[in-house]
């Protein structure tokens, strides 16, 4: 019992709970569906710890809800500045000189827009101008052509003008 107790003043302090909140009172029933085995073994597991199965899962789970929020805190409330540093604010103007260099050079392309939806969409994943590579290619463009019907021959000229603007980026950041 003083086993349980202890257990319960953990979660509750993991759960953040207020003081004088007791755990039934911040708890939601929340039935799920397990493989038979897994339950079995939930249940024998549960019971040679003296706990109740669904504080086992909660134990359980307040391990990977912890990691889940560090990293959710690190990697998606860390400041805009941290982003801004490592060049991804000026990605929609590297995509406007870039497009400026391809008319002067006298290619009007008709994909050029593609670059310009692809800079807003690295700016809006807060991803990383070293991390501009094919798999970021690949991965906008599936995103991308969800909503649109486009033969094989658009999305290969589409691949084509983002490496070649990828390639403009680093030159351009090498330079500077």
């Amino acid at each position: 019992m003083r086993y349980l107790k202890e257990l319960t003043a953990y979660l509750n302090k993991q759960l953040l709970l207020d003081e004088g909140e007791e755990m039934e009172e911040a708890v939601e029933v929340l039935q799920i569906k397990l493989p038979k085995t897994l339950a079995e073994w939930l249940k024998e597991f549960s019971k040679e710890l003296a706990m109740d199965p669904s504080q086992l899962l909660a134990n359980i789970l307040t391990y990977y809800f912890e990691a889940y929020r560090k990293g959710f805190e690190r990697c998606y409330l860390q400041s805009n500045s941290e982003r801004e540093e490592k060049g991804v604010k000026h990605l929609p103007l590297l995509a406007e000189k870039f497009i400026e260099e391809e008319r002067l050079k006298g290619k009007k392309s008709k994909t050029n827009f593609i670059v310009k939806k692809f800079a807003s969409w690295v700016k809006d994943k807060l991803l990383d101008i070293s991390e501009l590579n094919d798999s970021t290619i690949n991965a906008f463009l599936q995103e991308y052509i969800k909503e649109r019907e486009l033969s094989e021959y658009t999305i290969t000229l589409y691949r084509a003008t983002l490496r070649k603007f990828i390639e403009f980026v680093f030159k351009t950041i090498r330079s500077s």
